[in-house]
């Protein structure tokens, strides 16, 4: 199998192949964060926050 990556300043091609696999990685985990988790903004104030603590751990067994 032949890839025909641009001209990289790296001479060996398992590394080349690491940089193009990391770089699309990277743009992947983007394009998953601005699909789903972008618009979510979860306000949480004290008192909310301190009733779920308190509750969770009194409904625990």
């Amino acid at each position: 199998m032949s890839f025909n990556f641009p001209n990289l300043p790296i001479k060996n091609n398992l590394l080349r192949h690491l940089v193009w696999v990391g770089i699309l990685k990277i743009i992947l985990l983007y394009c998953i964060w601005y699909a789903f988790f972008r618009g979510n903004n979860v306000e949480v104030d004290a008192d909310r926050a301190a009733d779920q603590i308190l509750s969770s751990q009194t409904t625990t067994n």
